[in-house]
């Protein structure tokens, strides 16, 4: 040892991290003879010279040094304490020793990780800079170039008016008596541009045309006032001059032939399957340009144009920007079929395949001693159902315990028995098909049911085991609610609503909110015209946005309440008829549109504000139907904590997707059933008009259909609008970390009881939260918050354990408080 460490620090003169380890080393042998001694020795501790003999005789032990401190410690802390001591400075001599070997790694790591959590935290700013720099930039070139229209037109207009008056300033006549009879002067009329020809006809006896002073002075109003009005509307009128010229019989303005604004049609979409009609769109019906007509009153009350005039002027040419603006939006065309794929069909299994597993199935039962006949076979995409009829006398559970058995004998991987089938006095017994069919989206979108759907957010479901097509209606359901472990089918189930939603509405008529925190299921949609916020992928977000939802639920409901009706449907009949209430301000008199809010991995949201995004739910499940707002819900963990009661109770409608266990189930559909599916789409659809859920395949849609159908629409149709107000909420309700409640007010807002309580606690000079409890006979939480909030407002002091709290206020104090807020 003494040699190794002379070479050591030899060949590394100078380093100090040499001499330090090779100290490190020899303190390290020391204490492991130390240990030693505390083994062999630790019960009867010798002296140093005895510790010496006994290894000099027996030839183990700690000898003289190890013998000495373990002598020494021993004394001082114990025989725990030596071993703890030891170990301790035998560990620091190790990491002293190893300490590059150990940390560099361990700090090599974090660096890496470090660096990558930067450029990543770079790369998004980066992202999001450009995306708002691109947006201001197309704000402020569509603002400067209405603001260019308006101030080019009001110029024209202006200069327009100046020449007019001063041509008339410029008419001077001279040498004329009380006899001489002046001829008319008709260029004012003709310069307009909205009069191409005037003749004249006069009558026997009469050699000249008689214009008096105040005629043509109305004539010219007249002239000024036609042209400052059809220049905004950009129409011709005809102008009727016969109460100004009284020598004129008879005049023929021609006017310019106005084409008439050709309807818009919207593109339907391309159907390649032969059997299926094709989609029939609607037709745009063409916008009704109003003209203004001049009456003989107007007429005589027409004067020279004025500063008031011009600002009128300019505040309709505004309106009919904005009105040309909204015209010149795309009409929404409807992603077509040939985008979709076709599902390869499958021919199922054979007719002598399914009379061979029937025959095997009624064997099987009366073995069991049940007597029971197969009436019926069906063959569905995924799965077959086998009805039977059982003897009278035999009990449905008897059949239902016999699962086990059923699969071990006909050697299939599970089997779900419906007893008895809704409506029928038979028993279904579903086994999975041999063969599978695959059940595509195509195939369901193109079919008459879905089609021939009234609701604009109808989605297709799939195909239940008959083969018949099922499409669901969020807007009776109205919120639903969608469950399955990983692999189940759930997130192609939210794509084929998404999915059936872009291919049955327009932008307008339908809007959705998609909240998506895995950040990959969803984004793929960011930029249809549909969506009212970009995909929100972060989870206090997607709080802040449910928050804003149900803001926006209150506010819908007051325009309801204000319109007089029950829900959007009539309010949008009497946006259409103009039957609204001059009570509603003109700004909201709009067709008011669906909006589905879609909760990807709400387990997720859950755990980072449970008690916000709960309460947000409950709130829209209970009351948003009316308002057009509906949820979807989904998560792949049916847990109690996750889907509560709350919110159980308020989303009627669920599709249960393949489960872990029956309690995953029971949670989902308040039944057994979801742990025999068979995943990959195989789902039970219980919406709220059905007593029992039903056994649907769900469609398929790939990847390549959802990216082919999201760039037709942002290449056919205007790109996204979202609304800058609404981001803006949200993240003021993100920076203030659940700073508004559900009804749309700040948290820190004042409890209702706060005004009474205060009184109560002074009066009495009791501040205990139980205090509060009994006399107002609330619960702790509220009660908690009450005194909360009176601590904070100064009326009592600070909690002091279980005594009541200090009261530093007069009543009268507090009533200044009161009357100061």
């Amino acid at each position: 040892m003494v040699a190794f460490s002379a070479f050591f620090i030899i060949s590394n003169y100078g380093n100090k991290v040499a001499v330090a380890k090779v100290v490190a080393g020899t303190i390290l042998l020391i204490f492991i003879s130390v240990f030693v001694e505390l083994i062999f020795n630790g019960q009867s501790i010798l002296n140093p010279l005895e510790a010496f003999y006994f290894a000099k005789e027996h030839h183990y032990g700690g000898g003289l040094i190890g013998g000495a401190i373990v002598f020494a410690v021993f004394d001082s802390f114990g025989l725990l304490g030596a071993y703890l001591i030891d170990i301790i400075i035998m560990i620091v001599c190790v990491i002293i020793i190893l300490e590059r070997f150990a940390f560099d790694k361990v700090q090599q790591s974090s660096r890496y990780h470090a660096d990558r959590a930067a450029a990543k935290r770079r790369a998004r700013r980066e992202r999001q800079l450009l995306e708002r720099e691109a947006n201001q930039t197309r704000f402020n070139d569509n603002r400067q170039a209405i603001i260019n229209k308006i101030n080019d037109d009001i110029a024209l207009e202006q200069q327009q008016m100046n020449q007019t008056e001063g041509n008339r300033r410029d008419r001077k006549h001279t040498g004329i008596t009380s006899n001489t009879t002046l001829m008319p002067d008709y260029s004012d009329i003709t310069a307009g541009g909205d009069v191409n020809e005037i003749k004249f006809n006069l009558a026997e006896g009469e050699s000249d045309v008689e214009v008096t002073k105040t005629n043509r002075h109305k004539l010219k109003a007249f002239d000024r006032k036609s042209r400052s009005t059809h220049s905004f509307k950009n129409l011709d009128s005809d102008v009727d001059n016969s109460e100004n010229i009284a020598a004129v019989s008879q005049q023929a303005v021609a006017t310019p032939n106005i084409a008439e604004p050709e309807p818009i049609v919207y593109q339907a979409p391309v159907i390649n399957t032969p059997p299926e009609p094709p989609v029939q769109e609607p037709v745009k019906e063409p916008v009704e340009e109003t003209v203004v007509n001049e009456t003989p009153a107007r007429r005589a009350k027409a004067s020279s144009s004025t500063k008031e005039e011009i600002e009128n002027s300019s505040e309709s040419l505004r309106a009919s920007i904005e009105a040309d603006k909204k015209k010149t939006n795309k009409p929404y065309k409807y992603p077509p079929l040939t985008l979709l794929n076709d599902a390869k069909k499958g021919s199922g299994d054979s007719k002598e395949y399914l009379q061979e597993m029937a025959g095997k199935l009624q064997r099987t039962l009366g073995n069991f001693g049940v007597q029971a006949n197969v009436t019926e076979v069906t063959l569905g995409p995924s799965v077959t159902r086998y009805e039977l009829e059982i003897a009278e006398g035999t009990r449905v559970s008897k059949v239902v315990n016999l699962s086990d058995d059923i699969k071990l004998n006909m050697a299939v991987t599970d089997v779900r028995i419906e007893a008895p089938i809704p409506g029928k006095s038979a028993i279904g017994i579903e086994v999975p098909n041999k063969v599978k069919s695959m059940v595509g989206f195509k195939e369901l979108v193109a079919s008459k049911e879905f089609k021939n759907a009234k609701s604009k957010i109808s989605f297709c479901v799939g195909k239940d085991i008959s083969g018949s097509v099922i499409v669901g209606n969020i807007e009776k359901m109205p919120h639903l609610l969608i469950a399955g472990a990983t692999g189940s089918g759930k997130s192609v189930c939210i794509n084929t609503i998404i999915m059936s939603i872009l291919y049955h509405a327009k932008p307008d008529e339908v809007k959705m909110i998609m909240v998506d925190p895995k950040m990959v299921e969803l984004s793929v949609y960011n930029g249809i015209p549909h969506l009212l916020l970009p995909v929100i992928t972060d989870a206090k977000k997607a709080a802040g946005a449910l928050h804003w939802a149900v803001k926006e639920m209150t506010d819908r409901y007051e325009l309801l309440a204000a319109a007089g009706v029950r829900n959007i449907e009539g309010f949008n009949e009497k946006v259409e008829s103009d039957a609204l209430p001059d009570s509603i301000p003109e700004e909201k008199r709009v067709r008011m549109s669906q909006l589905v809010i879609i909760l990807d991995e709400v387990a997720d949201l859950m755990m980072v504000a449970a008690a916000d995004v709960e309460d947000s739910i409950v709130r829209l499940a209970q009351l948003a139907r009316a308002a057009g707002i509906h949820l979807i819900i989904a998560t792949q963990k049916p847990t109690v904590n996750v889907i509560t009661g709350l919110i159980k109770a308020n989303v009627p409608s669920r599709i249960a997707f393949s489960v872990s266990s029956g309690n995953d189930s029971r949670v989902i559909l308040d039944m057994n059933g979801a742990e025999d599916l068979l995943g990959n789409g195989d789902m039970l659809y219980a919406p709220q008009n059905l007593s029992k859920p039903i056994r649907v395949q769900g469609a398929f849609v790939s990847d390549e259909e959802v990216s082919a159908v999201v760039d037709f629409l942002k290449n056919n149709n205007d790109s996204a609008e979202y609304n800058s107000d609404i981001e803006t909420q949200i993240q003021n309700s993100e920076a203030g970390s659940g700073s508004v409640s559900i009804s749309g007010e700040p948290d820190n807002s004042r409890d209702q009881l706060f005004n009474e309580a205060g009184r109560l606690v002074i009066e009495n000079q009791k501040g205990s939260i139980g205090y509060l409890q009994r006399n107002f006979r609330i619960g702790f939480n509220r009660a908690a918050r009450i005194m909360d909030q009176l601590a904070e407002a100064g009326v009592v002091g600070p909690e002091m354990g279980t005594k009541p709290r200090e009261i530093r206020m007069s009543i009268s104090e507090f009533e200044e408080l009161i009357n100061a807020q």
